[in-house]
């Protein structure tokens, strides 16, 4: 399913490196088969592990380990080395990812602002894909589209949110990718966001 990553761009530590968010799928992850084993992978992992409560019916497919480019991160990446990737699908074209890691990264820029809500202490933008390529930044990124922001959700939604943590990375960083789902569930999701239990 193409949720059209190539879009953003990854700014590792210092915002400095930036890589495609493809390349950091490396090598084979472990799948798990439902929730409780998505919080046993906490303690393989320097942040800690968070997971929704309300998936707007969507069933948890996979919960994956992968680790991140070592051009990206450098030769001592630190916390910034693994991250956790959860897959929630039905038989419909409706799909949420779930990526966290510590603090480690930031949204692809320029991105275009579908709604923006106040949850977890902090002001949190839905995001879409930009509809002009030529944009350079998020105010001139619907100049030029005659499509409207809600339609745009459909095909491909983004979220980021930083939490704090209780393990060695002070921020666990979560991204959220959607699609087909609509603004009301995307909020019911982030704000059913708890840490993971056994």
């Amino acid at each position: 399913m193409n949720f059209q990553a190539f879009r953003m761009r990854h700014a590792f530590v210092s915002s400095a490196v930036v890589f495609a968010a493809g390349a950091i799928f490396l090598a084979q992850p472990a799948v798990a088969d439902d929730s409780t084993k998505f919080a046993s992978m906490a303690p393989r992992v320097q942040f800690t592990v968070y997971e929704p409560k309300f998936t707007a019916g969507l069933s948890l497919k996979s919960v994956a380990m992968g680790s991140f480019d070592p051009q990206a991160v450098g030769t001592t990446p630190g916390v910034c080395s693994k991250y956790l990737t959860a897959t929630y699908r039905t038989k419909a074209k409706s799909s949420l990812e779930i990526i966290e890691s510590a603090a480690c990264g930031d949204p692809g820029f320029p991105m275009l602002v579908v709604d923006s809500f106040k949850s977890k202490g902090s002001k949190i933008n839905i995001l879409t894909t930009c509809p002009n390529p030529a944009a350079v930044s998020d105010t001139d990124c619907q100049s030029g589209s005659t499509a409207s922001p809600a339609d745009l959700l459909k095909k491909y939604g983004e979220v980021w949110i930083n939490l704090p943590s209780t393990s060695v990375s002070p921020t666990t960083q979560i991204q959220l990718k959607t699609e087909g789902l609509t603004v009301h569930q995307i909020k019911r999701i982030v704000r059913s966001i708890a840490v993971a239990k056994f």
